[in-house]
């Protein structure tokens, strides 16, 4: 198994642990005998599958962290598209969590910008893409 896999996981439960949000339940596959969280974490991230699984709470929290840094990332970058918000507001208050994230953020700000009607060379757009690509 990769490292990153792990890395994700353990960051995914960090974030269920710290900014839950109420969402729809992932659908999990308790059983004593099934494989460990991680393993069937790794199997729904990478195939799409739904394994057995005997560590059932842990990947339910560790998916539904995965889906609330998903969900935070989306309304962050429309946050910051819109002009309401800079990215380096959320990097303070969230400082443990990956500059991957905020890479995102910046990444789908530009896209929303420029797929929004807002043309490449706004002074907003190209403050974003210095942002990303520095």
């Amino acid at each position: 198994m990769k490292k990153k896999v792990k890395c994700n996981f353990e960051l995914y439960l960090r974030v269920y642990e710290r900014m839950q949000f109420i969402g729809s339940e992932p659908i999990v596959i308790d059983d004593p005998n099934g494989v460990t969280a991680l393993e069937a974490f790794d199997a729904k991230d990478s195939q799409g599958k739904d394994i057995p699984c005997r560590e059932g709470d842990t990947l339910r929290k560790v998916l539904c962290g995965k889906a609330s840094l998903n969900l935070s990332i989306k309304m962050w970058s429309q946050g910051v598209a819109e002009g309401l918000y800079i990215v380096d507001e959320f990097i303070v208050e969230f400082d443990w969590l990956p500059n991957w994230v905020w890479d995102a953020v910046r990444n789908q700000a530009v896209h929303k910008k420029s797929r929004d009607g807002f043309s490449i060379l706004d002074p907003e757009v190209r403050k974003l893409r210095q942002e990303l690509y520095s």
